[in-house]
């Protein structure tokens, strides 16, 4: 298993069905399990914050995907 960062507004986009695939096999529905929420919440945090959304990986599939953003010191 191996573990990728994003951090790219391109390379989020491109986990959108990965995500949506993963969402869809959870025991529990929830609006905020689901991408569009995330990037929504993104899009109200980027000009404060840096993506870090946290992957893992393996030969046959996707395993979680820990969404989470870094946000910068306002006073710097």
């Amino acid at each position: 298993m191996r573990i990728e960062t994003v951090t790219t507004e391109v390379a989020f986009a491109a986990l959108r069905p990965a995500w949506a695939d993963l969402a869809d096999r959870m025991a529990a529905s929830s609006v905020f399990l689901c991408f569009d929420w995330f990037a929504a919440a993104w899009a109200w945090q980027r000009p404060d914050a840096d993506l870090r959304i946290h992957c893992a990986h393996d030969d046959t599939a996707n395993a979680p995907i820990l969404p989470s953003i870094a946000t910068r010191d306002r006073m710097a």
